[in-house]
């Protein structure tokens, strides 16, 4: 099922308000006191991991600052990914820009930015791309038309934030904005 449909359903349903999903407040590898530390870590007698991995997905990119127009394949292996769900019409992404500015300009990481609304359905793309350069972006940005990546990290509100090892593994997801401390551990720990 394309995005552009499930989406469009789920509005109908009533259960999009105001361009944010309404969904579950815990994510892939959260605990029940909203961290997200990832519980799976695998048996360290025998080395086994089973933490999540997220699949490697090609998105459509923005031509905006930090961004080129065209498409991506997100995340890459081999260093921490930072992927962070956001859209346009939601306060808290507005607000969370600053922290994510401030950890990506010094950190060892690829930042991705995604937004969750059905471009040129419910948003334009030049409303995400003025949206970007208002909130001072510098990464790549982005959409998974076909909801790979969110269904994977099970992505259902915004904003929401993963960070992964080099190996695509979940170190880190969640609902919110994250506390620029907490972001910084995680992808340290990645």
């Amino acid at each position: 099922m394309r995005r552009r449909d499930l989406l469009a359903g789920l509005a109908g349903a009533g259960v999009i308000a105001g361009g944010v999903a309404v969904g579950c407040p815990h994510a892939v590898g959260s605990s029940s006191n909203g961290s997200v530390e990832d519980e799976r870590a695998g048996d360290e007698r025998d080395g086994t991991n089973d933490r999540t991995t997220v699949p490697t997905t090609r998105i459509e990119t923005f031509d905006a600052p930090g961004s080129e127009a065209g498409h991506e394949e997100v995340p890459k292996r081999g260093s921490p990914t930072v992927l962070e769900f956001f859209a346009t019409t939601c306060e808290v992404c507005a607000g969370y820009m600053e922290t994510l500015r401030a950890v990506e300009s010094d950190v060892d990481a690829t930042f991705v930015s995604i937004t969750v609304e059905v471009v040129d359905v419910t948003v334009e793309r030049e409303t995400v791309v003025d949206w970007w350069r208002e909130h001072d972006g510098t990464w790549t940005v982005g959409v998974d038309d076909d909801l790979i990546l969110s269904t994977a990290l099970d992505a259902a509100s915004v904003p929401f934030t993963a960070v992964l090892d080099g190996s695509n593994a979940v170190v880190y997801a969640g609902v919110g904005a994250v506390a620029e401390h907490d972001l910084r551990d995680a992808i340290d720990r990645a």
